[in-house]
């Protein structure tokens, strides 16, 4: 069988109810003011994040308005660099070729009679050079022509003579254009 209790414990601290109010009320009343100057001193750090995370939305669209419009001009300043590019090689092909057109110019009234020019070739390396290959009847008419090269260029140079079937001779010659 089981045995109930039915006398009240004693307090354990035996006070008066006046006293105990004078004790607990205070305690609560410190307990809930603490609480809340936490939670007052949490709510204003909160809002300062607040505050700071939304100065930082509107940093990092500045810096991402920056970003593009440094990206913008990256794109621009390689379409221009393209651009220039081909300008600049279009501006030496017709440079070349303002070149190429004056040696012809200028072959065209020096080469004799019975000669004859079966090709040109131009080079533009360290010194630029042309080299004539051509044939003729006979050799005195290859020697006016390299005599004549210098008004194309200088130091005209024979590179060869070969006789071939019959009087005709076949020579090649390379001139420094100047």
């Amino acid at each position: 069988m089981k045995r109930i209790n039915l006398i009240p414990k004693e307090p354990l601290f035996p006070l008066s109810e006046s006293i105990q109010r004078k004790i607990v009320y205070p305690i609560i009343l410190i307990i809930i003011i603490f609480y809340s100057l936490n939670f007052y001193r949490a709510r204003k750090d909160l809002d300062s994040l607040n505050d700071t995370f939304n100065n930082l939305k509107v940093e990092i669209e500045a810096i991402k308005k920056s970003l593009t419009e440094k990206n913008l001009y990256l794109e621009k300043s390689s379409a221009i660099e393209k651009e220039f590019l081909t300008i600049k090689d279009d501006y030496y092909l017709l440079k070349k070729n303002i070149i190429i057109k004056d040696i012809f110019e200028k072959l065209t009234g020096i080469v004799p009679q019975q000669l004859w020019i079966t090709a040109i070739s131009y080079t533009e390396d360290s010194n630029r050079s042309v080299n004539i290959n051509g044939k003729s009847f006979n050799k005195d008419a290859i020697f006016l022509l390299l005599n004549n090269c210098l008004i194309i260029g200088k130091n005209p140079e024979l590179i060869g003579i070969d006789k071939e079937d019959g009087n005709v001779y076949s020579f090649s010659i390379r001139v420094d254009i100047i």
